[in-house]
């Protein structure tokens, strides 16, 4: 019997890669399962209670994040956050919810 114990991580949604001054956007975070098969599709996990995320902003001083966000029962992702930019420079949004992987974007101006 092979039995594999696949732990979810959390995905972010619509992080831009820039943002201006005063500009807002809104994004999100889904859940995925790396490894699921297709009878479990990996992009398609759906929590068994409401999940609450914290988003962080590494420089909130160049962007800030509202947070948490929740991903309520049997929703694949919510997408109710927003970034808004607050000072030219370089920050990265990070997501993390008990017993998931997190996730870090890619750097953002």
């Amino acid at each position: 019997v092979d039995l594999r114990v696949l732990r979810p991580r959390l995905e972010l949604l619509g992080v831009p890669f820039q943002i201006g001054v005063g500009a807002s956007q809104n994004i999100g975070t889904g859940l995925i399962v790396p490894g699921a098969t297709a009878l479990f599709d990996d992009r398609n996990q759906r929590p068994i209670s409401p999940l609450s995320v914290q988003l962080t902003s590494a420089f909130p001083g160049v962007a800030t994040v509202t947070s948490p966000l929740v991903i309520p029962i049997s929703a694949t992702s919510a997408t109710t956050a927003q970034i808004t930019g607050a000072a030219p420079g370089f920050t990265t949004i990070s997501a993390s919810a008990a017993d998931m992987d997190g996730v870090t974007s890619n750097s953002i101006t």
